[in-house]
């Protein structure tokens, strides 16, 4: 008797509904998903479209805890409170915004003093940032905008929303 290989069953769901999603985009000529900073903050799909991303989403999270097991699972979930590490340090020190806007590369020693942040905190919230493609980090120690930080840059309510989770996080933190 055949047993049921879910890992196999989610990688097809998420290839079938990627391939849904991807041909949408390119019949709608809409821009190919990206990091770059000039890739838009959001992505207006069709509802079917957009039913197959959720989906494609979906199956990738469950794909992702298969994999992991159990205590891979629980563990993968601690490291998840570490991003709000870098989103708290580029809302707080307002990153995204002491970046020049034409989307020129930056020395860490100049985000640093435009921030007031000591270079050495700034190098670390940048490797950090950008492990988590929230912000470029090149070589020659030069960080860049990603996606992801100039959609915090442009959209305020999104910057005050990471301002509240932080926020939150801290006050958990002393009741715990």
């Amino acid at each position: 008797m055949a047993t049921s290989r879910v890992p196999l069953q989610l990688t097809n769901t998420i290839q079938k509904r990627t391939a849904e999603v991807d041909a949408y985009i390119e019949a709608n000529g809409l821009p190919e998903p990206s990091f770059n900073p000039s890739y838009p903050p959001t992505l207006h799909l069709s509802p079917e479209a957009d039913t197959a991303r959720n989906a494609a989403l979906e199956a990738l999270e469950e794909l992702r805890a298969h994999l992991l097991g159990p205590i891979g699972m629980v563990m993968d979930h601690l490291g998840e409170m570490s991003r709000l590490v870098s989103l708290h340090g580029l809302t707080h020190f307002k990153i995204p915004a002491a970046l020049p806007a034409d989307g020129t590369l930056t020395k860490i020693t100049e985000l640093a003093a435009k921030t007031g942040m000591h270079s050495n905190d700034t190098k670390t919230l940048v490797r950090h940032a950008s492990s988590r493609r929230f912000l470029g980090h090149l070589p020659g120690d030069l960080v860049s905008y990603s996606a992801a930080s100039k959609a915090i840059l442009a959209i305020p309510a999104l910057s005050e929303v990471l301002s509240c989770a932080s926020s939150i996080s801290k006050s958990l933190n002393s009741v715990v």
